[in-house]
């Protein structure tokens, strides 16, 4: 798992063509600090989260820039929350 964009933003896109996007949403990159694109070019609906669409489009960036960085406190998957703690008592 890479860490998600640390900002977002929206920028206008000058001459699309008939079928691509008037604006393109962008993230920024923790370790780079480039502006990469979390969206198709492609003025399509896509019927998934925003979430799974911003984790694909970013994956291959992340993987040829992150090199293993993550944002501090982005490193543990637990939540160690009151389920959590629920579920160790019950092991």
């Amino acid at each position: 798992p890479f860490s998600p964009p640390v900002a977002f933003r929206t920028t206008v896109r000058q001459n699309p063509a008939k079928n691509e996007r008037t604006s393109m949403q962008e993230g920024k990159c923790h370790q780079c600090k480039k502006w990469i694109r979390v969206e198709s070019i492609k003025n399509i609906d896509i019927k998934v989260s925003i979430h799974s669409r911003i984790g694909h489009l970013t994956e291959r960036h992340a993987a040829a820039c992150h090199q293993g960085s993550q944002l501090e406190g982005d490193d543990d998957f637990f939540l160690d929350d009151e389920v959590y703690c629920r579920a160790r008592q019950a092991l």
